[in-house]
């Protein structure tokens, strides 16, 4: 695999919070084009891969690229991030085009005034996720599921070639969260985009991923969902007692048996 085939590369990344070891040794890669689940347990690490990607968080050790440039290096392609939704405070008083808007800063910078450039760019994400109607609505006004459109069509506004999402679908029912991972795909073929999402929701994620990673603080499986999610994973996971209730190979429901029960 060459490196410019890369869209992320992880070598030998060990993170820690003072004493504690968040992540330890992680080696991924993720190719241009692929969208890729990060999945685990609550406290897992997921999170602070992300920022270790974005560039938030400087390792202990090991390399970071991304589309063969070292992170932090000057002409990187742009990184668009969808925070959770729980971080959006619905009832601050902003419309849903000056909340897209936000998204074109990491260009233009905080001091400049947006451009012709900058507004054609916002009017393309509204419409590439589908929302162009409610540019003027207050955020406090939408759905949960449209909100969650505003904040793809925020990271969409800075034009990455790489769109990483934090547990997108938390507050939907799996049949709204299973539209929003069809939404994915289709913005990931059109634009060519590349996608890391991080859930701890193994049901979902596992149909309509390319690749998943499965993390607790070391990086436990990485490859297609039919062929690395099984019973020991989940126990390497979420411990011994973990199962699952499935269609063929691919788990709808993990679930953790109270210690005292029978195996």
């Amino acid at each position: 695999m060459g490196e410019q085939e890369l869209a992320v590369e992880l070598e030998h990344v060990f993170v820690s919070y003072g004493q504690y070891l968040v992540l330890e040794d992680i080696s991924l890669q993720v190719r241009r084009g692929e969208f890729v689940g990060i999945l685990g347990p609550n406290g897992a690490g997921k999170s602070t891969l992300f920022k270790v990607i974005l560039g938030l968080i400087k390792p202990l050790s090991g390399k970071v690229r991304i589309f063969g440039k070292p992170q932090g290096t000057n002409g990187v392609l742009g990184i668009g991030y969808v925070p959770q939704i729980s971080q959006i405070d619905p009832n601050f008083p902003v419309c849903v085009w000056d909340v897209v808007m936000m998204g074109r800063y990491g260009r233009i910078g905080l001091v400049r005034r947006p451009g012709q450039e900058d507004r054609e760019a916002v009017w393309r994400a509204l419409e590439r996720v589908g929302i162009k109607d409610l540019a003027s609505r207050q955020i406090g006004q939408l759905s949960g599921g449209q909100r969650q459109r505003v904040l793809v069509a925020r990271a969409l506004a800075l034009e990455p070639g790489l769109l990483l999402l934090d547990e997108p679908t938390s507050s939907m029912d799996v049949t709204v969260a299973e539209g929003f991972y069809e939404f994915l795909n289709e913005i990931r073929d059109s634009l060519e985009l590349t996608i890391l999402l991080v859930s701890h929701d193994v049901t979902v994620v596992s149909q309509y991923t390319d690749q998943v990673a499965c993390l607790n603080r070391l990086l436990i499986v990485h490859g297609k969902p039919d062929e690395v999610i099984n019973q020991a994973t989940l126990e390497c996971m979420y411990g011994h007692g973990a199962m699952y209730f499935a269609h063929g190979d691919v788990p709808h429901m993990v679930v953790r048996k109270p210690p005292n029960e029978g195996a």
